[in-house]
C-alpha cells in the first residue's frame, strides 16, 4: 500500500458477513487514493462499534474481528465506562484482527492491555490517529506483519512482548514518530524485515532483547533519526543487512550485544552522524562489509569486538576507530578519501589484528608506529595474509607516513614493505617452478645481506657510513695485497700525471686509487695493471 495514500470511508447500510458467528449490520466502503488523487485501490469491512469490543472483554471472550471497521476504539474509555482506574491493566484473551481497519480522530487506544494469548494484527490498517499500546503486555504470538500505521504517532513505549516470536514484517508507519522505548522482547524471533518508517524519529531507546533472532534486514527508516542508544540486544544473531538509514542520526551508543554476530553488511547509513560510542559487540564479529557511509561523521569510539569488518566500504569521511579493544579489524579493499582515526592521544591503537589489503587510501590514517605496535598488528595476520599483501599494506603505510610527515615511520614501513616484497619474490619463484629454489634462495640470501644487513634499504645513515667505509678498505686492502701473489697486477703511475712530491708508495697508491674512484672523482693519475682491472671493474659495478 502506498504510504502517500488518501483514504475516504463510506458508511452504507448494507450488511456485511465478517464471519460465521458476527455479521455487521453494516458496510464500510474505503477508497485508496495516490498523491495525484486517483483511485487505486478500495475495499470492504464490516462496521462493528467499539461497545461490541468492550463487551467481549468484559465476558473473557475471544475476539475475532478480522474484516472488520472499527472507529473510536479506546480502552481508556472502556475504563472510564467500566469504573477502572487508569494504572489498571485491561486483560484481553486471544485477538485476531487479520485485515481489519481501527480508525479515530484523536487515538487507537490499546495502552495498558494485557494480551493473554496469541495477538494477531496482519494486514491491519491503522488509519488516522495516534496508535498506542503503551505499557501493554503481550504472552503469545504477537504478529503486526503488513500492517498500516496511518497519521499520527505509533507508540509500544514500556511494552512487554514476552518470550514469544514478535513480527513487524512488512509493516508500513505512515507519519509521524515510533517509539519502542524501554520495550521487552523476549528469547523469541524479533521480526522487523522489510518495515517502511517515514521521516518521524524511530526510537528504540533501553529496549530489551532475549536470546532469539533479532532481524531488522532490508529496513527503511526515512530521514528521520534511528535511537538504538543503550539497547541490550542480549545473546543471538542480530541482522540489519541492506537497511536504508535515510540521512538522520543513526546511535547505537552504549548498546550491548552479548553474543551472536551482529550484521550491517550493505547497509546504507546516508549523510547523518552515525554513532557506536562505546558499543560492546559481543564475543562474535560486527560486520560492515560493503556498507555505505555518506558525508556525517562516523564513530566506533571506546567500542568493544573481538572482530570488526569493513570490507569493501567506501568511507567519504572521517571515522573514529579509537577502539577500547579490538581483536580483529578488517580493512580489506576499503576506499578511504577523508582520515581513519585509529590512535587515541597517546598514540595509541587498541587493535590485535589489523588488515588493509588492497585499500585505496586516498585520504589519511592516523597511526603511530611505535605506540599503535604496527609492526605487531601486521604480523598478528599470520595465516590471514601473504608476504605479497604485507608488503602491500606496508607500502601503503609508507605513504602514508610520508604525508603526514612522519618520517621515522616511513623509513620502519619501507624497510618492511622491501622484506616483504622479496620474501613474496622468493615465494612466487618457487610456486612457479620447484627448481628455482636453487637459485632463488641464494639470490634471497645475497639481497638481504647486501641492502638490508649492510644498508637497511638506505634507511640507516650510521650503517650506510659504516658499510661504505667497510667496503672502501676493503678494496684498498686488495690492492695493496693482491701485487704480492699475482705478477703484473699492481696499481701504477700515469706517464700523462708525473708525481708532484713523488711516487706514492704501494699501500699509499692503493688507498689513494680506492678513494678517487670510490668517490667518482677519476683523476686517472693512478690506475691498475693486470688482475687489478676485474677488481676495478667489479668495484664500479
Amino acid at each position: 500500500m502506498n504510504l502517500n495514500s488518501i483514504y475516504t470511508v463510506k458508511i452504507n447500510e448494507e450488511a456485511f458477513i465478517v464471519n460465521s458467528a458476527l455479521t455487521a449490520s453494516k458496510t464500510a466502503v474505503v477508497r485508496y487514493f495516490d498523491k495525484d488523487g486517483d483511485e487505486y485501490f478500495s475495499r470492504k469491512y464490516g462496521v462493528i462499534e467499539p461497545s461490541y469490543i468492550y463487551e467481549k472483554i468484559n465476558n473473557g471472550s475471544e475476539l475475532d474481528i478480522s474484516g472488520c471497521y472499527i472507529h473510536g476504539f479506546s480502552l481508556s474509555e472502556y475504563r472510564t465506562e467500566n469504573g477502572i482506574d487508569d494504572v489498571t491493566k485491561v486483560s484481553i484473551q486471544q485477538v485476531n484482527a487479520t485485515g481489519s481497519f481501527f480508525d479515530s480522530s484523536s487515538i487507537i487506544d490499546f495502552s495498558m492491555a494485557i494480551f493473554e494469548k496469541d495477538a494477531n494484527f496482519t494486514d491491519t490498517h491503522f488509519g488516522k490517529g495516534t496508535v498506542s499500546f503503551h505499557k501493554s503486555v503481550f504472552k503469545g504470538l504477537v504478529n503486526f506483519s503488513k500492517a498500516y500505521f496511518g497519521k499520527g504517532d505509533a507508540d509500544f513505549q514500556f511494552t512487554n512482548f514476552g518470550n514469544c516470536d514478535v513480527t513487524f514484517e512488512e509493516s508500513k508507519f505512515h507519519f509521524g514518530n515510533v517509539t519502542f522505548v524501554n520495550c521487552i522482547f523476549g528469547n523469541g524471533t524479533t521480526n522487523f524485515k522489510k518495515v517502511t518508517f517515514n521521516d518521524g524519529k524511530v526510537d528504540f531507546h533501553f529496549s530489551q532483547f532475549g536470546e532469539g533472532h533479532k532481524i531488522f534486514d532490508q529496513c527503511d527508516f526515512g530521514g528521520g533519526e534511528v535511537d538504538f542508544k543503550r539497547c541490550d540486544f542480549g545473546a543471538g544473531k542480530s541482522d540489519f543487512r541492506r537497511i536504508q538509514f535515510g540521512n538522520g542520526k543513526v546511535t547505537f551508543e552504549e548498546s550491548i550485544f552479548t553474543s551472536g554476530k551482529v550484521n550491517f553488511k550493505s547497509s546504507n547509513f546516508g549523510h547523518g552522524e552515525v554513532n557506536f560510542h562505546m558499543v560492546n559487540f559481543g564475543t562474535d564479529s560486527a560486520i560492515f562489509d560493503n556498507a555505505k557511509f555518506g558525508t556525517g561523521s562516523v564513530s566506533f569510539y571506546r567500542s568493544i569486538s573481538s572482530q570488526l569488518s569493513f570490507i569493501e566500504c567506501e568511507l567519504e569521511t572521517f571515522v573514529d576507530l579509537r577502539v577500547d579493544k579490538c581483536g580483529y579489524l578488517n580493512l580489506t579493499d576499503c576506499i578511504n578519501r577523508d582520515i581513519i582515526q585509529l590512535q587515541d592521544t597517546k598514540g595509541r591503537a587498541k587493535v590485535s589484528v589489523l588488515n588493509f589489503t588492497g585499500m585505496r587510501n586516498l585520504g589519511q590514517l592516523y597511526l603511530d608506529w611505535n605506540e599503535s605496535n604496527i609492526f605487531d598488528i601486521i604480523y598478528n595476520q599470520k595465516e590471514k595474509t601473504t608476504n605479497k599483501q604485507k608488503s602491500e599494506q606496508f607500502r601503503i603505510l609508507k605513504e602514508n607516513f610520508h604525508n603526514l610527515g612522519q618520517y621515522d615511520d616511513e623509513d620502519y614501513a619501507y624497510v618492511e614493505f622491501k622484506r616483504h616484497e622479496l620474501r613474496a619474490k622468493t615465494e612466487e619463484a618457487i610456486i612457479t617452478n620447484s627448481a628455482n629454489k636453487f637459485w632463488a634462495y641464494p639470490r634471497t640470501a645475497f639481497e638481504y645481506f647486501v641492502f638490508d644487513k649492510i644498508g637497511l634499504y638506505a634507511t640507516n645513515p650510521v650503517r650506510v657510513l659504516l658499510s661504505s667505509i667497510l667496503i672502501y678498505i676493503a678494496f684498498s686492502l686488495t690492492y695493496f695485497a693482491l701485487p704480492h701473489f699475482e705478477k703484473g697486477s699492481e696499481i701504477v703511475q700515469s706517464v700523462s700525471h708525473p708525481g708532484g712530491d713523488g711516487e706514492l708508495s704501494q699501500l699509499e697508491s692503493a688507498f689513494y686509487h680506492s678513494a678517487v674512484t670510490f668517490l667518482t672523482i677519476g683523476y686517472g693519475d693512478y690506475f691498475p695493471t693486470g688482475f687489478l682491472e676485474c677488481c676495478q671493474l667489479l668495484k664500479a659495478g
